[in-house]
């Protein structure tokens, strides 16, 4: 099983990898638009105080993401 700290190692890997990728981007705007809105999203679902709409909403912008990077 993986402990912790290789799964912090792993995420952070991951998330300097997609910086990489969303800066080279010819989409990078659009992208950065996108996330931003993903973002409020999930911002207004915590001050609703609405778990289950923050949850869809962090998913989906992971989801996003990693279609970003994978694209």
């Amino acid at each position: 099983a993986a402990t912790s700290k290789e799964l912090s190692g792993l995420f952070e890997r991951m998330r300097n990898y997609n910086w990489r990728i969303w800066n080279a981007s010819k989409n990078s705007v659009r992208i950065a638009e996108r996330r931003y809105r993903e973002h409020l999203e999930i911002i207004a679902a915590l001050k609703a105080r609405d778990p289950r709409r923050a949850e869809k909403a962090a998913r989906a912008h992971i989801h996003s993401a990693l279609d970003d990077m994978l694209k």
